[in-house]
């Protein structure tokens, strides 16, 4: 659980390296809660209920800045510059780009960035 959690505690945190660990279990719980949402939201729009869609949609625009910075810190896993996460930018191949990117091992030891998330 400490590994979905480490994101939310590194909300903005863009300095750093993180695992592939921490990426994908952040990712599963993102891809849960979106999957969650956008299955009720229609459900919702047919009752009327605004409220909770627009908190639903506040929660997931509340996930995107620790996943952009969980993007940045996997970069500098791989010592690579941060600036990469931009690449999700370009419409269609940008985010399949990044997508292969993060299933690229890190770098072991230190490099530039920081220490190996796995020996701490």
């Amino acid at each position: 659980m400490e590994w979905i959690m480490l994101p939310l505690k590194k909300y903005a945190d863009f300095t750093g390296r993180s695992g592939r660990r921490e990426f994908w279990m952040f990712q599963i719980l993102v891809t849960a809660v979106s999957f969650v949402f956008f299955i009720s939201i229609p459900e919702l729009y047919k009752t009327t209920n605004l409220l909770f869609a627009a908190v639903s949609g506040m929660a997931l625009l509340g996930l995107a800045v620790p996943q952009i910075a969980l993007q940045v810190r996997r970069f500098h896993d791989q010592d690579k510059s941060g600036w990469f996460a931009l690449f999700n930018l370009f419409p269609y191949i940008g985010p399949v780009i990044v997508l292969i990117f993060m299933l690229i091992g890190g770098t072991r030891w230190e490099n530039r960035y920081g220490p190996d998330p796995y020996e701490r």
